[in-house]
This record gives structure tokens, sequence and C-alpha cells, in this order.
């Protein structure tokens, strides 16, 4: 009874710390093929059941509205922000680019008339639109954090001809984390990608929070097929144009299935992968699916708690997303030994060079010897209990308070001088 008495005057009088999340992905309702919709939703959900009240201002096709609901403790308002561009453009890329334009501008907006109702503590940014944060930042007087989960300009091999176009757009936005209060990398890699791209007097801002995974959605099952799953993004990056070799190998060679999740794309230079891949489902109809389209995460986790073996073939990685969920759910993973992988995998999967043969390799070592797939299978579960959500959550809390205890040290500082 006094439990409750307390609770209720804590709601009423103390005022929540009060977050700005600012994504232009955030899966809600609608499923995202973005890793970095999936964290943000995933760091949102945390910090909410942490009793902050949490505003997230993201992207929608639809109309702009605002939509609140209540985890834990806290509160979570929606804010979503329509980018709706009049004209229909044969360029999809600049299309989207105009898009990405037409929200920032709209989160400088709605953001900054929610400031006025009450005052943000925090602004926290995801991705590489960083001009709204920046602006706000400095329009507001509000600490901004950033969390790098990639950077623009190390992706520039891996990127189609149509983005590379346009690289100099999104080269120039990035420059603008420089001004951030304190970055977030969620990899030891990451943070030398940043140092290599900004300097050493970066360094001091740099704070290694890595990705979690919900170890409740994502765990594991011994109801396990005799197949191999992939989920990844249809990009250069993530080692797409490999997978048809790959996928023909493994599947002319052994009688396994082949699971693939990944969204169609129209992108011109991708065409002829997904034609690739269409040749290959009407050859080996019953043993590769191609799921085309993307899923809410308790429908993904279904196919991570199937299959037995999850492959990653990509090219630039900063941390691996899909890899955590896979090896939560008790996959045997073989991965790329590129950027931020080795750091989730460490001993508890094979990693290889980005080669349609080595991956391919890797994959029948596996498939001929169950007793090695059952110890990479328990190592990776293991090695993901790391990565629990609720302590990352905690960690980044953490970080919002230290940051801004600074900047108070700071103005007193010069108020004293």
């Amino acid at each position: 009874m006094i439990e409750d008495i307390i609770n209720l005057f804590n709601s009423f009088f103390i005022k929540k710390f009060k977050i700005a999340i600012v994504s232009y992905y955030y899966p809600f309702q609608k499923p995202s093929t973005s890793g970095v919709g999936i964290h943000v939703y995933n760091l949102v959900t945390n910090l909410s059941k942490l009793g902050c009240e949490v505003h997230v201002f993201t992207f929608t096709d639809g109309s702009d509205k605002v939509q609140k609901v209540s985890v834990g403790d806290g509160k979570i308002v929606l804010h979503f922000l329509s980018a709706k561009f009049p004209y229909e453009l044969d360029d999809k890329v600049i299309e989207k680019r105009i898009k990405y334009s037409i929200f920032q501008n709209k989160v400088m907006d709605e953001l900054g008339l929610e400031h006025h109702r009450r005052k943000f503590d925090v602004i926290h940014s995801h991705g590489w639109l960083t001009a709204s944060a920046f602006n706000l930042k400095y329009l507001y007087k509000i600490p901004w954090i950033h969390t790098v989960h990639s950077l623009e300009r190390n992706r520039l091999s891996s990127m189609t001809d149509e983005e590379k176009r346009l690289f100099r757009i999104t080269s120039w936005i990035e420059d603008t984390l420089i001004d951030a209060d304190k970055l977030i990398a969620v990899s030891t890699d990451t943070s030398k990608q940043i140092i290599r791209a900004f300097g050493n007097k970066i360094i001091k801002k740099i704070e290694i929070i890595p990705n979690g995974v919900d170890l409740k959605l994502f765990s594991n099952s011994e109801k396990k097929e005799d197949s191999i799953l992939c989920v990844t993004r249809f990009s250069k990056e993530k080692g797409v144009d490999l997978l048809p070799a790959v996928i023909n190998r493994i599947l002319s060679f052994s009688n396994t299935k082949f699971v693939l999740v990944a969204q169609r794309t129209n992108i011109p230079t991708l065409l002829k992968i997904t034609k690739q891949l269409d040749s290959l489902k009407s050859r080996y109809k019953e043993r590769f699916i191609w799921v085309d389209k993307p899923m809410m995460p308790l429908e993904l986790s279904k196919y991570y708690k199937k299959s037995s073996i999850y492959l990653q073939p990509s090219f630039y990685e900063t941390f691996g997303l899909c890899i955590l969920e896979a090896m939560a759910c008790g996959n045997a993973v073989i991965a790329t030994n590129v950027g931020g992988i080795p750091e989730v995998v460490k001993d508890s999967g094979i990693l290889v060079k980005p080669d349609s043969k080595d991956i391919s390799d890797s994959v029948f070592t596996l498939l001929k010897n169950k007793k090695l797939q059952n110890l990479y299978r328990k190592k990776a579960i293991q090695r993901s209990k790391e990565f629990d959500w609720k302590v990352i959550g905690t960690k980044t809390l953490e970080l919002y308070k230290k940051v801004i205890e600074r900047k108070k040290e700071i103005e007193r500082e010069k108020i004293k001088k």
C-alpha cells in the first residue's frame, strides 16, 4: 500500500528524465530491414523500463501523427513524421535523399515544439542523418550524443554506382559528428574507424557500448532443421553478390536447405543478383527458400530458431546484429572476418575471408562434423548472453547523465572565470 502511494506521488511530482531519439528507421507495427531501427527500438524500450520519458522522432510513409506507449515505469512518445515529395522521380536514390532532407527539417520543427513544452535533457541520434541534431544542439543548448552504427565514407567501396554519385552529400553531413558531445561506437573496430576519419582530437568523445539482443525473443530451440540461414540487407556491403555462387555450390554438393531473408531491391546495379537468385529458386525449388519481404522480429526469430547454421558474407560490418540474434538462437555461425564481427563472434563461430569458396567450404565442414557444429552452437548461446539489452540500456542512460553533468561542470567553470 505504502509503495503504491510512493509510486503515485513520484509519477505526479518527479519529472522523468526526458530523451529525444532521432532515427529515420523505427520498426513499430511495421517491419524494417534496418539494423539501426531494431537497435533504436530495443534501446527506447529499455530506457522506458528504466523510468525515462522517451520521444522518438522517426519517418512514416503515412501522415504525421503522435502516438503514446507505456512501457515499464516510463513513457514512449512516437512522433511519426511524413517526408512526402509532390513528384515521383525515376531516380529512386535521388528521391530518397530528398525525403531525408524533408525529414531532417521536420525533426527540427517537431522536436523544437516539444522542447518548449518541457526541455529535453539530451538528444540521441542514430544513422548518418545528423544535421537536425547538430542544429538543435546549438539552437537550444541540448547535449547531443550520436551512436555510430557505420561511417558512410567507409562504405564507399561497396556502394552501388547510384549511391556513389551522392557520396559528397552524405560525407558532408557526416562531418557534423565532430560537434557531438559524445560518440557511441558499437565496437572497438568502429571506434578505430572514427579516429581514422576525424583524427586523434575525437578520441575523448568516444565511448564503446555494443549492440544488444532481446534474449527473451531470440532464444535457443531444440527443434532445429538441417538448414542454413542468411538474414541480410540487399546491398553490396552485405556481400549479396557472393550469395549466388555460395548457395549454388552448397546445394549442388549437399542435401541441406538454404533460407535467405532479404528484401528485394529496385536498384539497377543489383538487379543482376536478383535474377541469379530467382534462377536458383527455380533450380532448387524445395531447398532454396528466398523470403524477399521484411518481417517483424517475432516472425524473424522463428527462422533463427529453426536453422542450425547461420551465414553472414559481409564486406563491411561495424557490428553484425543478425549474427548476434542467430547466436542467441543457437546457430553455429560462419561470418566474414571484417569490421566488428570478430569482436562479436570471438571463438564461438568460424571466421573467413569474404570469398565464396572459403564461405562454402566452411559450411561443408560444419555439415560433415556435427560434433563441431554443436560445440559452436553452445558457445554462441553463451557468448550472446554478454549482450543483454537490460545491461546496455543502463549503460546508455548512465552515459547520458555523465555527459549532462560534465556540461554543467564546464558552465560552472565559465562562471568562475
